[in-house]
Parts: C-alpha cells; structure tokens; sequence
C-alpha cells in the first residue's frame, strides 16, 4: 500500500509540474522618481537562435524553464541584456531604467515655437549640470556635465565593472568632434 500511495504521490508531482506555465513580466525601476512601469518592449532569448518578443507590457509565456538573456534598449545595463532565471508559474522581475539617455526630438510644437532638437534628457528633461548614471549593480554606467541638453567637453562611458570604456568629446555647442577608447 506504501509503494501505491509513494507512486501515485510521485505520478501527481509529475503530472503538476509538467502541467505549469510559465510567464515573465518585467517592470522599469526609475531612480528619477522612485516609480515602476512595466517594461514595454524587450525580447528574451534562450537557446542561439530562440527569441520571444514582447510588446505593450504584455506577460511572455515561455516553453520552457531556465535562464534567459532580456534584452532592451530601456535598461541600464551594458550591452543592453540581462540574465535572468524563469522557472514555473509568473516570474517578476524588475530591473534600473536608464536615467540619461540621448535623444532626438523631430517633432515641432507650433505653441512653445519649438524646432526639432537633439541632445541628452535626465530623467525625461534636458540635462543640466554634472550628471552621473549607473548601472544596475551600482557602478558607474557614464559621467559627464550638460549645458541644455547638450555636453559640455566629454562624456566618459564605464562599463558594467567600473571600468572606463571610452570618452567622447564635444565643442562648445554640443555637437560631438571625436570618441576615444580606453585600452585598460
């Protein structure tokens, strides 16, 4: 009767664990505010050639467990990618959004008289001022001193270990003259 009752225990435990989904959703932390968003477009991939992508926040089902590489252009990490380990059920994760960030503004606003602009947003406004940003582990990610949104000088980019990577140099309205690697 033991052996009976151990393998119908043993049948159930496979059955169940076969029978799980398995989901991943992933939120934005942002260090601006404090506040989380889900994280709107990323792709997880497996296996060489095995991506899942994933957009509008939605939660990724998977087919199997393990560890995956997320990737997107939201996060503050080197390379753009991140492990993460998926097991049964709905994996969460939460990961630093990127705090500076360059961007491109083509739009033109008739009321604020507007043009398209380029240049740097801390935390989604032009930046001013000596900025540092950092990467999900807490080193630096880059450093450098904005005047409007434009940099003053350089730019110094570090990768995920701490170590500076390369440095970019600017003139005096922004616009970038030359990049610099690093030999460490």
């Amino acid at each position: 009767m033991q052996k009976i009752i151990y393998g119908l225990l043993l049948q159930f435990i496979f059955l169940t664990s076969q029978g799980q989904e398995i989901h991943f959703k992933c939120y934005l932390k942002s260090n601006c505010d404090g506040s989380f968003k889900e994280l709107q477009e990323y792709q997880l991939q497996k296996k060489m050639f095995q991506y899942f992508s994933v957009t509008s926040g939605a939660v990724a089902t998977l087919p199997d467990t393990g560890i995956y590489i997320l990737r997107s252009h939201q996060l503050a990490i080197e390379g753009d990618s991140i492990l993460v380990h998926i097991g049964y059920g709905l994996n969460v994760d939460t990961v630093k959004q990127v705090d500076i960030s360059e961007s491109i503004n083509l739009d033109y606003n008739e009321s604020a008289k507007e043009k398209s602009w380029s240049g740097w947003l801390c935390c989604g406004k032009k930046c001013e001022g000596y900025k540092v940003d950092y990467y999900n582990n807490g080193n630096k990610r880059m450093v450098g001193k904005f005047k409007k949104g434009k940099p003053v000088d350089n730019l110094k980019f570090y990768n995920a270990s701490g170590k500076l990577k390369y440095i970019e140099y600017y003139n005096k309205r922004g616009k970038k003259i030359r990049s610099e690697q690093v030999k460490n």
